[in-house]
């Protein structure tokens, strides 16, 4: 022995020989000046269980959590020799032709080919049994994930690098829970003797060594899960692993969800396909049915298309991957339209309910009560997410279900046909589409589809009729967020009502306009709209003028020629169905493109007659949007006493009505107007209200106005540094959200402040940029702006002029406005007019 190894010995350990495990780990433990909490933050195991070891409550424990106190009490080699001896203790003998003759290696199968893209799930697995006190772990998920595959390869796992026997039950063909004692048995290789009961037996086995049970397709007999209870009090040192599409529901149980291999975006490049599990897996059993089938650039995208249409699902990969002996890529894709289908043949030494999809969704299928398959089936109709108000509308539509819906959901949660979403709020629901085809199959044998479908494509006109007003209110994040979350759902309505019932699906796509609007998707909510207008298809009349004032609304961003037109018919619709209000509307609408026009006298008679119309109805929104409108007009021709009067009961309606995003865009025409009058003090103060609402109600629209009029303001008022802030800010938030006025006028902003800093040739390229983004809108700019960009032209000359504007177009417009910020002469000193 050398000197460091006698002085490791000596350290607060004794010689340690004979000592037991748990004596060696307090021994170290209190040589180290450790507490047990601070051993278990060390070492990452539980303060339980380092209790458990010191105390001899697990006398031999696994060879991961030797190593792991090992390394967090900085063990020498000599201690280290001791405390992995002690660790294996004295064994118990094994009885002859008893359980554990066996060895672990000869009783795990060996898996005929590599598991792909689960090392991850694996080692979680794993830590759970060698880093904590868990002793019974669930492996659950979908049918066709892999959970067998995932749980063989821990217990294999666990076996190399652990003092344990594994023992691998397989449940699969066990129809009875009463003889899942039985099973244990003969996989522990115990004699069959009636001298005792069986669960005695079991656990008078199990209870003389480490012990690793793995339970293989334990869903079909979970009423067995009490055995499984039974022998984990009796047996401390026993383990249980379970692979089951449902929980057990036991006290200490551990559960980890698997997921579906990640599957290929459809933007992603060929690098990121290669890179991809789901990928890797197809092709392994693509290759092992044809030796010459690999993964090239050419076939690499109808792959990554397979892999998607499949959810990533590896029974159904492997699957769809035995049929390449047949079937060329581009027509295994088409025969996956109907994927329960095709996914059939699978290998004879597979067990029945696994060798087609539909076998292994029926059994799952077959395990719901009776109200819990009456609910799944319902559940097809929902392409994304569903809350449980919708469930409630939609799934009771085809008769009412038999017990509560919420404990039902659990049923089917458990049994892993849905999951549920991650959500703070409340309970979302969703389905693989390979899992949603199936029960769209049972839907339509029940018969119960076609009313199924009618309430589910009812609740969502509904949902977005009451989200188009909600959308302009106090609640506009929240109904934002929601929509955004039933997104899915809209888009399915529509795109399924356009075949068999083009008035709902007209209805959906024009009263989301503010959704389409508000999400960036207006492209597609026009696109609708256009399409369902194009159809001969029968439309009522207040429908089609409805849609027609949606796809003005939209066409402001998507192509601002087609507003007018679009509102004049819509007019006229509403004028032969004597709809007040919406005639109103249209006038407004109307009463805008004139305003952009620049046609002032035109707008103040429109937005006239428009209040005239909305004046007389109970509609202080459409009063108050007219009010305010009206007013920007009144300003522009000089009329300011009116324009401030009427912008001022505008904001007055809209905040008896607590319509705070509202209230904040009267303030930015309230800002607006005192600009006009010269009054750029108040300006500021009603800017800067209206910029602290918006932010607090999180409309970036009206955000990315108001500090472009703000920065005018601060600009008048000398205080540069604030009004370039504030112009940064708003360009940055207008690009996000396409704020196409809000960025107009912050370029014109900047390209004022350039010129009055004498900054001409940049002011130049400024009002260049300015004057393309208006031009986009079909939109002038405002009158100041039009009158400073010729005084600078004038100056500058013309040569200078277009030369600058030359460089301006070879910029990016974010280099431009960043560099707006760099002034080239000295102090400020306002151009004359």
């Amino acid at each position: 022995m050398n000197a460091e190894e006698s002085a490791d010995r000596r350290q607060g350990a004794g010689d340690g020989r004979g000592a037991t495990f748990g004596e060696l780990l307090r021994r170290y433990r209190q040589a180290a000046n450790l507490t047990q909490q601070d051993l278990a933050d060390r070492s990452r195991l539980s303060m339980q269980a380092i209790g458990a070891l010191e105390r001899g409550e697990r006398q031999r424990p696994y060879r991961a959590t030797v190593d792991l106190l090992a390394r967090a009490l900085s063990l020498s080699a000599a201690q280290l020799e001791l405390f992995a001896a002690a660790s294996r203790g004295p064994r118990a003998p094994r009885r002859s032709g008893g359980a554990g003759d066996a060895t672990t290696a000869t009783r795990l199968p060996t898996p005929p080919t590599p598991l792909i893209g689960r090392g991850d799930d694996v080692l979680r697995v794993c830590a759970l049994f060698t880093g904590s006190d868990a002793r019974l772990v669930t492996l659950t998920g979908p049918a066709g994930v892999g959970k067998s595959r995932i749980g063989l390869a821990v217990a294999s796992r666990l076996a190399a690098h652990c003092d344990a026997d594994v023992v691998p039950v397989s449940l699969g063909t066990i129809g009875d829970p009463e003889l899942v004692g039985g099973a244990i048995r003969a996989a522990l290789e115990i004699p069959d003797s009636s001298r005792q009961p069986l669960i005695d037996t079991l656990a008078g086995a199990l209870c003389t060594r480490r012990m690793l049970l793995l339970l293989d397709d334990f869903e079909h007999v979970l009423p067995a899960a009490a055995l499984v209870a039974e022998l984990l009090v009796r047996c401390r040192d026993l383990r249980v692993l379970v692979t089951s599409r449902a929980t057990l529901r036991l006290r200490g149980e551990h559960v980890v969800r698997v997921s579906p291999l990640p599957v290929p975006a459809r933007t992603d490049s060929g690098a990121e396909i290669f890179a991809s599990a789901s990928v890797a897996l197809f092709v392994q059993c693509a290759h092992a049915i044809d030796s010459e089938f690999t993964l090239t650039q050419e076939n690499a995208t109808l792959v990554a298309e397979i892999c998607q249409r499949l959810d990533g699902l590896p029974l159904a990969l492997e699957l769809a991957a035995a049929q390449t002996r047949v079937l060329p890529l581009p027509l295994l894709l088409e025969r996956l339209e109907d994927r329960l289908g095709a996914l059939v043949g699978g290998p004879l030494d597979q067990p029945a309910h696994q060798r087609t999809m539909r076998a292994t969704l029926q059994w799952s299928y077959a395990m719901l009560t009776e109200g819990e398959q009456a609910l799944f089936r319902r559940l097809a109709v929902f392409a994304g997410a569903a809350d449980v108000d919708a469930i409630a509308a939609v799934c009771e539509a085809a008769g009412p279900l038999d017990g509560d819906v919420v404990v039902m959901i659990a049923g089917i949660i458990d049994m892993s046909l849905v999951q549920r979403e991650s959500s703070d709020r409340e309970l979302q629901l969703t389905m693989l589409d390979t899992v949603r085809e199936f029960a769209a199959e049972m839907l339509r044998r029940a018969g119960e589809h076609d009313a199924t479908a009618a309430a589910y494509a009812g609740y969502y006109r509904d949902l977005v009729a009451t989200a188009e007003s909600a959308l302009s209110g106090g609640e506009q994040a929240s109904w934002l967020r929601r929509l955004e979350r039933e997104y899915g759902n809209i888009h399915a309505v529509i795109a399924t009502a356009r075949y068999n019932d083009v008035d709902l699906a007209l209805q959906v796509a024009a009263r989301a306009w503010r959704f389409w609007l508000m999400s960036g998707r207006w492209r597609e909510g026009a696109r609708w709209i256009d399409q369902l207008l194009a159809l001969d298809a029968e439309v009522t009349p207040a429908t089609r003028a409805r849609a027609l004032m949606a796809a003005g609304n939209l066409a402001w961003r998507n192509d601002w020629r087609m507003v007018r037109p679009l509102y004049e018919e819509s007019l006229a619709l509403y004028r032969e169905l004597g709809d007040q209000a919406w005639v109103g509307r249209a006038l407004n609408g109307l009463g805008l493109v004139a305003q952009k026009d620049g046609d002032h006298e035109a707008a103040v008679q429109l937005f006239e007659d428009a209040l005239a119309q909305v004046d007389g109805i109970e509609d202080p929104q459409a009063v108050a949007n007219c009010m305010d409108n009206l007013s920007v007009s009144l300003g522009v021709l000089g009329d300011m006493d009116r324009a401030l009067a009427m912008v001022e009961r505008a904001r007055a309606i809209r905040a008896s009505m607590s319509d705070q995003l509202a209230v904040a865009r009267s303030h930015v025409t309230i800002g607006m107007l005192r600009l006009l009058a010269g009054d750029a003090a108040a300006a500021k103060a009603s800017l800067e209200e209206a910029v602290r609402m918006a932010r607090d109600q999180k409309d970036n629209m009206t955000l990315a106005l108001g500090l472009a009029r703000l920065g005018g303001a601060l600009h008048l008022l000398g205080e540069d540094g604030a009004a370039e802030a504030a112009y940064q800010e708003a360009m940055a938030i207008a690009g996000r959200v396409g704020a196409a006025r809000a960025m107009a006028l912050t370029i014109d902003g900047l390209a004022t402040m350039a010129a009055d800093r004498h900054d001409l040739e940049r002011a130049a390229q400024l009002f260049a940029a300015a004057s393309t983004v208006w031009e986009g809108m079909g939109a002038r700019a405002e009158l100041g702006a039009e009158q400073l960009r010729s005084e600078v032209r004038r100056t500058l000359g013309e040569e200078r002029f277009q030369a600058a504007v030359g460089r301006a177009r070879q910029l990016p417009l974010t280099e431009l406005v960043r560099d707006a910020a760099q002034p080239d002469v000295g102090p400020r000193a306002p151009m004359a007019l």
